[in-house]
């Protein structure tokens, strides 16, 4: 493959390439950057990399499909050299993230999914994990979408997340033991939950530890989600949450009797966010998520709140519906 040394960005989508190039002689890689690779699985249990042995440039890793076989030779790339690793079209053990971050002290940004207790280990044993381990990353991803999924490894104890700026979580519900691991830097910007329940004291611990933060989203992917509580709005409102916040995307149930009072809450909060006299940042840029249904159009232009929303944007806001 006299081709390969001057590639600096690969895609595999063919299972039947992936383990003619990792098994290729080294020194063919050197400006390797990025690599991406797509598998459906494969009889192969453990590959040998040999392709990667002297790829000082790559920095990229990126697996897609159901690559279980590749994940169990994930512990032999260098991932000592990697800043940037996505995986989460795979179910890991929560050791195995710990594994992963140890392997990887450079990683900046980082995307995994966990699996249920029954997920098989993908990493053999690795004896000089010590905790509580101290990572650098500035994102983290992280997709637990089964209610029986075991986060027993992810404790506060264990994890130290001491730069971490950006964290998006998607989960069947919130998990409180992740509050204190993703608000321990103090730096916390962005960030984005995916849930279908988060109790409002969870929800008040997250954002009065996180006074940084600009962009929040918080919605449940594909059905219906619990809004923004009327405590969480109100104190968003007085700028004692959240007071640099600058986007916002929120859920509001359309079917819920009380769907047109609390987008109302909502515009009534951004409106008092704007006032000289709150001590907190202007939430320009705003979406609110609905069900895409006829009735809740009809229902919402009869007590004028789509005029309403026209007309704030026309005054310096930029909000989607």
């Amino acid at each position: 493959m006299p081709y390969l040394g001057r590639i600096r960005h690969l895609v595999i989508r063919d299972p039947r390439l992936i383990i003619p190039f990792l098994e290729s002689p080294p020194h063919l890689m050197k400006f390797l950057h990025t690599l991406e690779i797509w598998d459906h699985g494969h009889e192969k249990n453990v590959w040998k990399v040999t392709s990667l042995g002297n790829a000082p440039n790559l920095r990229d890793i990126h697996l897609f499909g159901d690559p279980r076989p590749l994940l169990k030779s994930l512990i032999y790339f260098p991932l000592s050299q990697i800043t940037n690793i996505s995986l989460l079209y795979v179910p890991l053990r929560d050791y195995d993230i710990l594994g992963i971050l140890h392997l990887a002290p450079n990683l900046i940004s980082g995307s995994f999914a966990i699996g249920n207790p029954n997920t098989v280990s993908i990493l053999t044993e690795i004896n000089d994990l010590i905790f509580p381990l101290i990572h650098n990353i500035h994102f983290l991803s992280l997709d637990h979408p089964q209610v029986e999924t075991s986060l027993a490894g992810l404790q506060p104890d264990r994890l130290i997340l001491s730069a971490v700026r950006n964290v998006s979580v998607r989960a069947w519900r919130w998990r409180p033991l992740l509050s204190p691991i993703i608000l321990y830097s103090g730096a916390l910007e962005k960030l984005d939950i995916q849930t279908a329940s988060i109790s409002v004291d969870d929800l008040r611990e997250l954002l009065l530890g996180a006074p940084r933060l600009t962009f929040l989203s918080i919605t449940r992917p594909r059905k219906p989600s619990v809004m923004l509580p009327i405590q969480i709005i109100d104190k968003i409102a007085e700028g004692a949450l959240v007071p640099r916040l600058e986007t916002l995307r929120c859920y509001i149930d359309s079917r819920h009797p009380a769907a047109p009072q609390m987008l109302s809450l909502h515009l009534d909060m951004l409106e008092l966010r704007r006032l000289d006299t709150t001590k907190a940042s202007h939430i320009a840029n705003v979406t609110f998520c609905f069900l895409e249904d006829r009735e809740w159009v009809q229902r919402f232009m009869l007590v004028g709140l789509l005029q309403r929303v026209k007309k704030m944007n026309q005054e310096g806001w930029k909000i989607e519906i």
